[in-house]
């Protein structure tokens, strides 16, 4: 019930009449904070294994990403957008070296492959959710 609820209440969030723009960087990292709260509540619960509280949450704070990516291809002018989209390949690829990084580390820890795995989404979503604070950022320019 907890997980359709709160499913729920981001679609509105998410679908209001505000763009990104609009919405503080504030209210964001509260989104943020509730999506994780939601993963704690998701694994505190105990129906569902860890793996899949993460991907959850790994699947909405992606989704967030991609919401302020699009505000900045819209914000941008073609020259801009085109030195930003480079620079986020390059992230995308910096992003990619450090899930690969942080999952041979896990694999060499005792915790069990669950863990090692839902470890290794939760410190995907962790690089995801500080590259969107950067975007704010970048979209308050």
């Amino acid at each position: 019930m907890r997980k359709i609820l709160f499913i729920l209440l981001f679609v509105i969030a998410i679908t209001t009449k505000k763009s990104i723009a609009q919405i503080s960087p504030n209210e964001i990292k509260a989104r943020m904070n509730e999506i994780d709260s939601f993963c704690q509540n998701c694994i505190d619960a105990g129906t569902n294994n860890f793996v899949d509280c993460e991907t959850i949450r790994h699947n909405k704070i992606d989704s967030i990403l991609n919401a302020v990516y699009k505000e900045l291809k819209k914000e941008m002018d073609t020259g801009k957008f085109s030195e930003f989209k480079k620079e986020q390949r390059l992230w995308l690829k910096k992003k990619d070296a450090n899930y690969a990084s942080y999952a041979v580390e896990m694999r060499k820890s005792d915790a069990g492959v669950e863990a090692d795995q839902a470890m290794t989404i939760n410190n995907d979503s962790n690089f995801i959710e500080q590259r969107i604070i950067y975007l704010l950022k970048k979209l308050k320019q």
